[in-house]
């Protein structure tokens, strides 16, 4: 609700019942000392953004929330306006911007039955707020200069959901770029899960690890973008070694398939109503596939992370780094090892405080085809940071940590991390708004200090002069938020844009994207990094799976090289799908 001020400040305010805003004795944020209270009187709540009478500003006048379906706006947006000076205001994530500056006397807001906004003048006009760059498409061009970033995002205004899959084809002169798909659910108004699908190569086998119990169940999701039906082969495998539930699906051209673990066609045919083991598929022709691990939490939402799909086979005794784990003030980590061959591993874990003192040592052991899970304690009452490091006398293995946050006795969010390879030059999507903020962490496998460099770009590719270092001692880690790294204290908000990290020697990345939701809770996602020495060898790369509607939105983002293209978007039948951009 907008609330015209007293002298010198305007103000919005989330009313509820009973609430006490503490007007007269504030205005806006500014104390007063009119009285009847002193200001530090406690029960007042504060607004939720203000403006002063400056440039013309002088009488809010409040208006609505855009729900409508037309991408006018972006969904969940307050609109609101001055009278004085002809300025439309959004507030969006905490933050407020200027939509339009307009010469009307803004006398009111109204909006239609299908949510659109209009703005009343004192002169009687009535004007409806459209947003002339929202556009249907079933494919979107797509440019990544140097060190930016192609962003394109749907409203989730849709009533219906609607899932599919997204090719990604560069142009014969360009390298393929990486990219992620970012999709949220909203329950009850609420942002309740937020989980990313990578850009994801084609691939002909794949081995993932698998858990269907009580709260927690395991989805699967496979495109066929050939012209000729996919035969796709699978079976699970428990944590003894032995398989099971072995059978086969057939996908027809260009479609999709989407299922959790314990439903058609995967459900394992012993009937087994429990899994905990990995889950493994071959296909005749080249596919591309994801994971999501779903959780239904104390208050019956649903949260989602993403699992790796591993390549089956794949060989190497290197030692994996984890960046980042969270133990304590509600946080507790989960690592989660799977054996890529059909032979027994074995090896160490360890796990390194941001200092690079040991904090555990443990040995594990692997059956062939199978996975072993090696959870932290989550029991301290302060959070405790650092990296993972897993070593192996045999094969190495795949290794991600899944992140829950649980802080008094509800789970609020789950998010999987998977392990890169170390490397020298990394790039990051990042953003900054008022409810959203890229985190990092980057850890040292060396034995030495070492000195990382950070570089920050817009999305245009254009250089923000923004640089900074971090110097992580031998064994250590450290892990902030984008606003936190030296150097980056001027950056404001929104923001959306690339961070290059780059070190003389190897040092392990991971990066994630908090949003601080309605309930102001804390919820994270996986943001991947892309290696800048990986080679894409893949002819195209797939989101093998989005949702949008139904409470879903999704954000496709590509970055990471130079590159051009289309991106074609496809329903689970194959056909061309649409979707309104905003």
């Amino acid at each position: 609700m907008g609330d015209v001020g007293q002298d010198v400040r305007e103000e919005v305010d989330i009313v509820n019942n009973g609430g006490n805003y503490g007007w007269r004795v504030f205005e806006g944020t500014r104390c007063t000392n009119l009285g009847p209270a002193s200001c530090s009187t406690p029960g007042f709540i504060p607004p939720i953004t203000v403006y002063d009478h400056v440039s013309g500003r002088c009488s809010i006048t409040g208006g609505y929330v855009y729900r409508g379906t037309q991408a006018s706006l972006p969904y969940g947006a307050y609109v609101y306006g001055d009278f004085c000076s002809g300025e439309i205001f959004m507030l969006r994530d905490g933050i407020q911007t200027v939509l339009l500056d307009t010469t009307l006397d803004i006398s009111s807001f109204g909006e239609d039955e299908a949510g659109e906004i209009y703005v009343v003048a004192l002169s009687g006009t009535i004007s409806r707020l459209t947003n002339p760059d929202a556009r249907d498409a079933s494919a979107r061009s797509f440019s990544t200069p140097d060190r930016g970033a192609f962003v394109a995002s749907t409203p989730g205004s849709a009533s219906a959901l609607t899932t599919g899959y997204a090719r990604i084809q560069a142009s014969q002169v360009s390298p393929l770029p990486s990219g992620i798909a970012i999709f949220g659910l909203q329950q009850r108004g609420i942002v309740v899960s937020e989980t990313s699908v990578p850009a994801s190569p084609l691939i002909q086998s794949g081995r993932v690890f698998a858990e269907v119990a009580g709260a927690v169940n395991t989805g699967i999701a496979i495109a066929n973008p050939n012209t000729g039906a996919a035969t796709i082969s699978f079976f699970f495998t428990d944590s003894n070694g032995q398989n099971f539930g072995s059978n086969t699906t057939t996908i027809p051209a260009g479609q999709q398939i989407a299922a959790f673990l314990n439903e058609a066609p995967f459900a394992p045919v012993n009937g087994a109503t429990s899994i905990l083991g990995t889950f493994t598929f071959s296909s005749n022709l080249a596919v591309s596939a994801i994971a999501i691990r779903g959780f239904t939490n104390e208050r019956s939402e649903f949260l989602m992370t993403t699992l790796p799909i591993l390549s089956v086979g794949a060989t190497g005794g290197e030692t994996i780094t984890l960046a980042h784990f969270a133990d304590g003030g509600g946080w507790r980590t989960q690592v989660v090892l799977v054996n890529p061959g059909d032979s027994p591993i074995g090896g160490t874990i360890q796990f390194l405080g941001a200092d690079g003192q040991t904090i555990s040592t443990s040995p594990y052991a692997i059956g062939p085809r199978g996975a072993t899970r090696i959870p932290t304690a989550g029991t301290a009452s302060t959070v405790q940071t650092g990296s993972v490091r897993v070593s192996t006398t045999t094969t190495a293995p795949s290794a991600v940590a899944i992140f829950t946050y649980k802080p008094v006795d509800t789970t609020v969010t789950e998010a999987g991390v998977p392990a890169l390879r170390n490397g020298t030059a990394f790039q990051l999507y990042v953003e900054k708004s008022g409810a959203v903020e890229t985190g990092l962490a980057v850890a040292n496998p060396s034995a030495s200090p070492i000195t990382v460099n950070l570089a920050l770009t817009r999305a245009d590719g254009s250089s923000t002069g923004l640089s900074g270092q971090l110097n992580i001692p031998a064994n250590g880690q450290t892990s902030l938020f984008l606003r936190e790294i030296p150097g980056f204290a001027s950056l404001t908000a929104p923001f959306q844009g690339v961070l290059r990290i780059t070190s003389a020697a190897p040092v392990a990345v991971t990066s994630l994207r908090g949003r601080t939701n309605q309930r102001s809770e804390f919820l994270v996602t996986t943001t991947t990094p892309v290696d800048e020495s990986a080679a894409v060898t893949s002819s195209e790369l797939l989101i093998p799976h989005f949702a949008e509607g139904g409470g879903y939105n999704v954000q496709f983002i590509l970055f990471g090289r130079v590159s051009s293209g289309t991106m074609y978007l496809f329903d689970r039948g194959g056909q061309p799908l649409s979707l309104l951009f905003q």
